[in-house]
C-alpha cells in the first residue's frame, strides 16, 4: 500500500519502526539576532543565513540564501529534503555573510530525531551562542515533517 492511502494512524507506526526516515525541513525565519549581538549591527551590514546538517556528517548540508535586508528578523522560507537515520540530530547554524574574511557564526541549535519523529516539529529553537556555548536571546523557526522512506 502507497504511502498516500495510509492512514494517519498507520503512517505513524510505520514511521516510529523505521531506522532511515526522510525529512521535510522547512526554515522560516529567525528573530532576536540583533539582541544576540547589537555591536554587529551597529558596525557592518549583516546578511544572515542558516546552515542545516546532519550532526557529526561529513555529508553535504543544506545552506539558505543570504537576506540582505540587514535585519534580525530574516525570512527565509526555504525547503529541503534529507534523509536521517534513527539517533541522528539536525545542527542548525545562523551565520552571517562578512565581506573579506569568514563568515561568522550568531547561534546555533539542535533538534533530536526524538522531536521530529515520527510527530514532526513545528516552532521556535533558541540560539546557542558561539562563544558562551549559553543561550542567547535569539530564536529559529523550523517545520520538520517526517515520511518514511520505501
Amino acid at each position: 500500500m502507497s504511502e498516500e492511502h495510509l492512514e494517519p494512524a498507520e503512517l505513524l507506526e510505520q514511521l516510529e519502526q523505521l531506522d532511515h526516515v526522510e525529512l521535510d525541513i522547512h526554515i522560516q525565519s529567525a528573530r532576536g539576532l540583533r539582541d544576540a549581538n547589537p555591536t554587529l549591527f551597529e558596525t557592518t551590514l549583516v546578511e544572515p543565513y542558516c546552515i542545516c546538517e546532519i550532526m557529526g556528517k561529513d555529508e553535504p548540508s543544506f545552506r539558505t540564501q543570504s537576506v540582505t535586508n540587514n535585519d534580525d528578523a530574516p525570512a527565509w522560507e526555504e525547503t529541503m529534503k534529507m534523509a536521517v537515520v534513527k539517533g541522528e540530530h539536525l545542527i542548525f547554524m545562523v551565520n552571517y555573510k562578512d565581506d573579506g574574511t569568514e563568515d561568522d557564526l550568531i547561534g546555533w541549535t539542535k533538534l533530536d530525531f526524538d522531536k521530529m519523529v515520527p510527530h514532526g516539529f513545528s516552532g521556535e529553537l533558541a540560539l546557542t551562542g558561539r562563544e558562551t556555548n549559553e543561550a542567547i536571546p535569539a530564536f529559529l523557526n523550523v517545520t520538520v515533517k517526517a515520511s518514511k522512506i520505501n
